[in-house]
């Protein structure tokens, strides 16, 4: 019980941090990152392009080859988290 306690008192920390301490709109970068088994989608070609150029925009796509094991191995690392 005590990790939770810390955990949640961590997470108002947080977010009162960020509630009393917001960041101007103009030191906000955007990045855009996507893990698919395909090759990355046109529209996030188009989307980068078409991106206003008063912020940084960074697209990252990540192929992975075999992606359904991946998303497995991902959930199923998840539900073992805190197990051990």
């Amino acid at each position: 019980m005590e990790h939770e306690d810390d955990g949640a008192a961590l997470g108002r920390s947080i977010r009162n941090e960020v509630a009393n301490r917001a960041v101007p709109a103009t030191r906000i970068d955007h990045a855009l990152f996507t893990m698919s088994g395909n090759a990355a989608p046109q529209a996030l070609v188009d989307d980068l392009q078409a991106a206003g150029p008063e912020r940084t925009h960074t697209v990252v796509h990540l192929r992975i080859a075999d992606h359904q094991e991946f998303i497995r191995l991902s959930y199923e690392g998840a539900l073992a988290l805190g197990i051990d």
